[in-house]
């Protein structure tokens, strides 16, 4: 008898007899390293009981009821149907998720798709699931319009991790989008506003305090995310019902998707037939990778920052790595470290000061990057005419006014912006020409954003020929491992022009 193996939107039922090493195979294969376990509870109780465990944590579990075999996630189900064909086990796929009906009337106007866009577009709408991997400034958002629209399969659901990007978002849908001829009314779930159409742009935090009750903060350094709307009883039903009701799904920045409480939300839609994660960097530093492919399935397109240089659609970035050797003592902790070396070096923010005003003397909108807020607060009387955007703290904006700040700099009214957490992902300056990484770390997801505000071309000014990136090796305990992981990855896109220069400071 062949192994079947049943196909739905959330997950995929292997059902039938397996051999042990078959089955714990496909085990193994969906497993992922627990990051930290040797803190857990679980690994101390292990230890205890004398016994091994390497902190591996599978996602293919035992079938409930009895039933022989394997539940997994449906993102993965291609890693289980390849090992069965390796060894030989013989199986049937029975599809089992609902056939999806267009509904008429959708179409995008004066969306213009690239060259490059349009494969995305017909392998994603031939796989219905997966990872759109796409660089900074490539117009994931445009794909996934194009995409949406020609399923017009309705709800859909266009997840976000912040109120900058959710309002970002609603506007590039609203730009494309109409319906019988007229544009469309995009909805909103989130920074204060409750509103449901066929097509919803929603913040995750504002899901996730509906469906769990919870509110997980999204917190980088200084960045927390901050879209704490209150909804009442019938707009939490009716949120309820679209997550359950939705028939598409996509999570922009899908690297975040490794949380559980964005994985519960995502299998709330049952019904979602396609499911769609985008990211220039769909990784995680930690590992969990696999948990991103779970949600979503394989990629569907690899589009890198060099491809899109060389084509001509993104600037070339000159990014100098500026050597800083410094002795300024031992300190126990790495935040006390931190702030001698990073947020309270004198001369440093000295240079950094020096470095911001001359590019803006250049005509150059600049955008210095921060881990935190204090560290933004000692830079700013230093470089006149700069505003401060974070999300906490006592220079905390709101998203209406960080919004009013990023569009002054798109037309050049403001020229220098003293930027937290929050500009590391998917905020959409193209008219920062310089950016200053203050901030070191040593994310690698992060550093490859962090380039991608800054080579996008900007329309309104056809002088833009580059970007000016200036980076920061800091010779010291910590930071000069950091700095080697942020210049590793740089150096994978080879349009990407990389210096160095030893800088000289007087304490």
């Amino acid at each position: 008898m062949p192994v079947s193996i049943r196909i739905r939107n959330v997950t995929t039922l292997i059902e039938g007899s397996l051999s042990v090493e078959v089955r714990n195979e496909i085990r193994k294969t969906l497993s992922y390293i627990i990051p930290g376990y040797k803190f857990t509870p679980a690994y101390k109780y292990a230890v205890q009981a004398g016994r091994k465990w390497d902190g591996s944590k599978t996602v293919a579990l035992l079938n409930k009821g009895g039933v022989p075999g394997l539940t997994i996630p449906t993102g993965l189900a291609s890693y289980a149907r390849e090992i069965l064909a390796a060894k030989g086990v013989p199986y049937e796929i029975s599809d089992e998720r609902l056939v999806t009906v267009p509904d008429p009337g959708w179409s995008t106007s004066g969306l213009i798709m690239r060259d490059y866009q349009l494969p995305i577009v017909e392998s994603a709408l031939k796989k219905q699931r997966g990872v759109i991997k796409a660089s900074t400034g490539s117009g994931k958002t445009e794909v996934v319009v194009k995409i949406m629209v020609e399923v017009a399969c309705f709800p859909a659901i266009f997840y976000v991790t912040s109120c900058d990007l959710l309002l970002q978002a609603k506007d590039r849908f609203s730009r494309y989008v109409t319906h019988n001829g007229l544009p469309a009314k995009i909805g909103q779930i989130g920074a204060g506003v409750c509103d449901i159409q066929p097509i919803t742009i929603a913040t995750v935090q504002s899901c996730e305090r509906v469906l769990t009750g919870k509110y997980t903060k999204y917190t980088y350094d200084d960045y927390s995310s901050d879209d704490k709307t209150e909804f009442s009883d019938p707009q939490k039903n009716a949120i309820r019902e679209m997550v359950k009701d939705a028939k598409f799904v996509v999570f922009d920045e899908c690297q975040h998707c490794s949380c559980e409480t964005i994985q519960s939300i995502l299998n709330e839609s049952h019904s979602a037939r396609f499911r769609f994660g985008c990211s220039a960097s769909p990784w995680r530093d930690d590992g969990l990778d696999l948990l991103i492919e779970a949600c979503f399935g394989r990629r569907v397109c690899d589009v890198t920052a060099s491809f899109l240089i060389n084509s001509g659609y993104l600037l070339r970035p000159f990014i100098t790595f500026n050597h800083f050797n410094q002795s300024l003592g031992d300190f126990g902790t790495f935040n006390a470290h931190y702030e001698a070396f990073v947020s309270d070096n004198v001369a440093r923010n000295q240079w950094i000061a020096e470095r911001a005003n001359y590019h803006v003397s250049q005509g150059r909108p600049t955008i210095v990057l921060v881990k935190w807020v204090k560290h933004a607060e000692k830079l700013q009387p230093m470089i006149p005419g700069s505003e401060i955007l974070c999300s906490s703290g006592d220079s905390k904006k709101s998203p209406k006014k960080r919004k009013e700040f990023m569009d002054a700099m798109r037309e050049r009214k403001l020229m220098c912006i003293i930027g937290t957490s929050l500009m590391d992902e998917g905020v959409d300056v193209p008219a920062a020409g310089a950016g200053i990484f203050a901030g070191g770390g040593k994310s690698s997801t992060r550093e490859l954003q962090r380039v991608g505000r800054f080579i996008r071309p900007d329309p309104a000014d056809p002088d833009k020929k580059c970007a000016y990136i200036e980076e920061f090796y800091d010779h010291s305990k910590w930071l000069r491992n950091h700095a080697k992981l942020r210049r590793k990855i740089l150096e994978t896109e080879p349009a990407f022009e990389i210096s160095d220069n030893n800088i000289s400071l007087s304490l």
